[in-house]
């Protein structure tokens, strides 16, 4: 086999050099995201959704009750802030 038939190897040698690195280093950089990147969006995600889960309860629906926590609110800041005033 003479070299102008393998066409001088150009082939061989850019898949040992360029194309196989390219390859293990995509392989590397798939396995940080899949483990670090996506485990960090789903460990944010499941805390997120925890805390609505413990917040459901707290929804009503009813207007009257979100008018009377409002104003439980508004109570407990004008006592906190008269009663800080003072010291």
């Amino acid at each position: 086999m003479n070299a102008s038939e393998n066409a001088f190897w150009v082939d061989r040698f850019y898949g040992k050099t360029i194309v196989l690195p390219g390859k293990k280093l995509a392989q590397g950089m798939a396995s940080f995201d899949s483990f670090f990147v996506d485990g960090a969006v789903n460990g944010v995600a499941g805390v997120v959704k925890r805390i609505g889960v413990s917040l459901k309860p707290l929804q009503s629906g009813y207007v009257r009750s979100y008018g009377a926590t409002f104003v439980a609110g508004v109570i407990g800041l004008v006592i906190f802030f008269l009663t800080r005033g003072s010291l």
